[in-house]
């Protein structure tokens, strides 16, 4: 494949491409509960992410490279129904701050639980960081 076709893949910001992360962990979710799912659904999101030096900083502070996160976010997308609402995006230099209306669909569809994510992008346009706060 050459450059041209890599870039008309690649999002236009780092806001759409934080965008673009959760709606493909969104649509991986749904299709985990379906026959045929396999942890190389997560696969879709390596175009986006510097996976030799990913770090997710979770909500309870635990850090994981790119397979432990993609290890957690496979067992997570097994047992949760998982849907978001975006309430802002900010885009400052390589940072890209989103701030999320999530509910579990599974465990309680009217609990809202508003997150904040912080994601950091390389010289090259790569996703390798994200911070998740409630």
């Amino acid at each position: 494949m050459d450059d041209q076709n890599n870039d008309a893949a690649k999002p236009a910001s780092f806001g759409a491409c934080a965008m673009r992360f959760v709606e493909i962990v969104t649509e991986i979710a749904r299709e985990a509960k379906l026959p045929g799912y396999g942890i190389e659904a997560w696969n879709r999101l390596a175009p986006l992410v510097a996976m030799d030096q990913f770090l997710l900083v979770g909500r309870g502070k635990q850090q994981l490279d790119w397979a432990g996160a993609v290890a957690a976010m496979d067992k997570w997308a097994r047992i949760s129904s998982f849907d978001s609402a975006l309430r802002r995006l900010e885009e400052v230099g390589a940072l890209v701050f989103m701030e999320l209306d999530e509910w579990d669909m599974m465990e309680n569809p009217e609990a809202k639980l508003r997150t904040m994510t912080v994601f950091e992008f390389d010289a090259v346009g790569k996703l390798f960081r994200i911070d998740a706060f409630r």
